[in-house]
């Protein structure tokens, strides 16, 4: 039920409706605002008079007013007082509704050392790929140019200090340029056979023994010795005594949380005995495992597991005890479906917003909903190559013609959404995508209700300009 805020799909309700009929009493309802915003005050104090909750049930909590909140500040300002408050209440709380002025967003911790990391690994594999994209080029003019040689060690112009060169055209992912330079480095090898001028053979093998040594370090380059025996390469006991202790280095450093210079100077070894090939792939496996694992989250999915104490890993998601299918049977979830609490918000770009879809509510729950129920599927293939959502909503159709009380129930099954001006009279709506691009299609009668499935819909809640789904529906 945690939800990773990076997937923050939204469901936006137009109507925050408690009807008893779903078997909650005022006094099992938790309304938070946040103390540090007038308005929040004001809105959780009217929510609670208007739909007869005791005042003893409104908790204001001094918290941030904006979208997003430190893991820490939200155990502090949020989680820690409300478990509190729901250990004092015992069962008798069964949901919590936050109003406008709470936080949406819980950040991941930071841990600097595990960024500090990233970067050097990051930085690392960078430099290592252009290496091989340079050094790519030079092997295709071995045995095809024969310039003397510039200097008496082995460096090539891939071996270059300080922060990698801009290259004039995008790199090749890692997987095909590997493939292609050691292609490359075969190809050449058989290739130095035929060159029968002894001094252009000459300069080739030196050419090679370079780029072998750049691309494959030391263990390639005694392996190239070895088969090709030049003249004037380097002894290969020397080469072995290089090796031997570059690999004796290497195991003498810490691996279990490194320091960022123990990691730098791994990095630099590896470069020695493997060559940039090898560099570049542990590098980009490093980066993967220096990531900080997302454990952000929407604030009100965090409260949803308030009863479990914490007890479970922020990392991952966690399946809902309460859905009648169980969406994630490979994993065992340990607490009972009764610790959920249900949770709930009424937001929206503005508290003026959030203060009409109370008064709209209860104003609808007097007088009925009348209109028009809005389906939007998409044709044969989906959209964004997903179906499954179209099979639901077909079914759904179905049923809202057989049993609902609606005029009317509209399906549209076109790839494209509902085009704008097209709805008059939406009591109901259900539809798909068209990430944060809201189509006006909808004339909302009063207290209408509208699901939209998409990602991304509610990062900028509280922003009037935005034109996600959530905000232009709320607003409209």
């Amino acid at each position: 039920m945690s939800k990773p805020a990076r997937l923050f799909a939204c469901v936006t309700i137009l109507a925050a409706l408690l009807p008893s009929a779903w078997g909650l009493s005022p006094n099992e309802v938790l309304v938070v605002g946040n103390a540090n915003s007038s308005e929040s005050v004001e809105l959780a104090q009217f929510y609670a008079q208007r739909r007869g909750i005791d005042p003893c049930n409104v908790v204001l909590l001094p918290t941030t007013s904006g979208h997003y909140i430190s893991r820490q500040d939200y155990d502090r300002q949020i989680r820690l007082p409300l478990a509190k408050r729901l250990a004092e209440d015992g069962a008798a709380i069964r949901c919590i509704v936050l109003v406008w002025g709470m936080p949406l967003h819980v950040n991941s911790p930071r841990d600097p050392h595990r960024e500090s990391l990233n970067k050097v690994y990051r930085d690392a594999a960078t430099r290592a790929h252009s290496r091989m994209a340079i050094d790519y080029k030079l092997l295709a003019t071995v045995g095809r140019n024969f310039p003397a040689p510039k200097a008496e060690d082995l460096t090539v112009a891939g071996a270059f200090p300080g922060p990698p060169p801009v290259l004039a055209q995008k790199l090749r992912n890692f997987v095909q340029l590997r493939r292609d330079v050691e292609g490359l480095l075969k190809l050449k090898r058989e290739q130095l056979d035929d060159i029968a001028n002894p001094k252009k053979r000459v300069i080739a093998v030196r050419q090679m023994m370079a780029l072998v040594l750049d691309l494959r370090g030391l263990k390639g380059l005694i392996k190239f010795v070895q088969d090709v025996q030049p003249a004037d390469a380097p002894p290969v006991a020397a080469l072995q005594a290089q090796l031997q202790q570059a690999k004796q280095r290497r195991l003498a450093i810490r691996k279990d949380r490194p320091t960022t210079e123990e990691a730098q100077g791994e990095l630099d070894l590896i470069d020695q005995i493997d060559g940039a090939i090898l560099l570049c792939a542990h590098a980009n496996q490093q980066v993967q495992k220096t990531k900080a694992p997302p454990s952000d989250a929407a604030v009100d999915s965090e409260l949803a597991l308030l009863r479990w104490n914490g007890a479970y890993p922020l990392p991952q998601w966690r399946s809902n005890p309460l859905h009648w299918r169980r969406p994630f049977p490979d994993r065992t979830d340990t607490q009972p479906a009764e610790l959920v609490v249900m949770t709930a918000r009424i937001d929206g770009p503005t508290p003026q917003d959030a203060r009409r879809i109370i008064e709209d509510s209860i104003a609808t729950e007097r007088e009925g909903l009348r209109g028009t129920f809005y389906i939007d599927a998409a044709g044969p293939g989906g959209r964004s190559g997903k179906s499954l959502y179209d099979t639901k909503l077909l079914n759904l159709h179905r049923f809202a013609k057989a049993h609902s009380v609606l005029d009317n129930a509209v399906l549209d099954r076109s790839k494209a959404l509902f085009p704008a001006g097209a709805c008059p009279d939406a009591a109901l709506y259900v539809g798909w995508y068209s990430l944060q691009r809201y189509v006006p299609a909808f004339q909302w009668v009063r207290g209408a209700v509208g699901w939209h499935i998409a990602s991304l819909e509610a990062r900028n809640l509280h922003d009037p300009a935005s034109q996600e789904w959530c905000v232009k529906m709320i607003q409209n």
